[in-house]
Parts: structure tokens; sequence; C-alpha cells
């Protein structure tokens, strides 16, 4: 050791994690990816773009943006919530089929935990978010299409 530095340094096992949970370490940008996957932006996107298109054509009086913009939070919220839970349901039956292996949740690159805890607090956040800033209406039909 050379005077002036610290006696421990930061690597893994210094920061109290061993070996096998080092090794799991993911860096960022693949986690994020990895949650990129688990949302299914592609499905997300089309249930806004429906969202919208059904706003502007039922809408009754004028076209409220806010009002639109807050059903486009809370549903997408509940959208995404939804395709993590999906993928935490199917996560047995993906890991024995050679097209869905790789999916973050049958890889282990996400926890079943953790994808549970988010697709949950995803769909509640969302269905607060409508029963709060659109209507208690459109809360419980998206709390209903959860549940289903």
């Amino acid at each position: 050791m050379s005077a002036g530095l610290p006696s421990t340094t930061h690597c893994p096992s210094s920061l109290g994690l061993d070996a096998a949970s080092s090794s799991s370490i993911v860096p960022a940008a693949a986690r994020l990816r990895d949650y990129a996957t688990l949302a299914k932006p592609r499905i997300a996107v089309m249930v806004l773009i429906t969202v919208a298109v059904g706003y502007a054509v039922g809408c009754r009086g004028s076209f409220d943006p806010v009002a639109l913009l807050h059903a486009l939070v809370g549903i997408g919220s509940v959208a995404v919530g939804c395709s993590v839970l999906n993928q935490w349901f199917e996560r047995e039956t993906d890991a024995r089929m050679r097209r869905t292996e790789r999916r973050p949740l049958p890889a282990g690159r996400i926890g079943a935990t953790e994808a549970l805890l988010l697709g949950t607090a995803l769909a509640l956040f969302g269905t607060a978010w409508l029963g709060s800033f659109v209507n208690p209406l459109t809360a419980r039909l998206t709390l209903g299409a959860v549940a289903t």
C-alpha cells in the first residue's frame, strides 16, 4: 500500500458483495434494455395511440389536451405494468421456448420478485393517477382490465 491511499478499495468484495453477486452486476445500459423489453414499448405506444384517437373522436365540447395527457400517463403506466406482469406470469413457459428463453426474466437478468413488484407498482400507480386526475370510472374500468 502506498502512503495516503485508503486501506480498502472500491472493488465488489470491499462493498460487502461476494464473488457470486458481483458477477451478476449488469451494466446500466444493459439493465435499461432489459426493462424496456419488459415494458413492451411498441404495444404501449399502440395502446396510447388508441387512447388518443378515442379521446379525440369521443370528446364532447372542446378538446382538453391536459385531460388527454392525464389519461395517457395513467393508461400508459397501466399498459406497461400489465406487460411486465404478463411476462412475470409467463416466465416459466418462456424459459422452455427457444424463441423466448433469452428474455430478461427467463434468462435471470431480472428477478421474478423485482418484475412482480415493478408491474404491480406501475399498474397501481396508473390506476391511482386515473382516479385522481381523470375520473373514478376510468380508474375502476382500468383496474378491472388489470385483474383480467
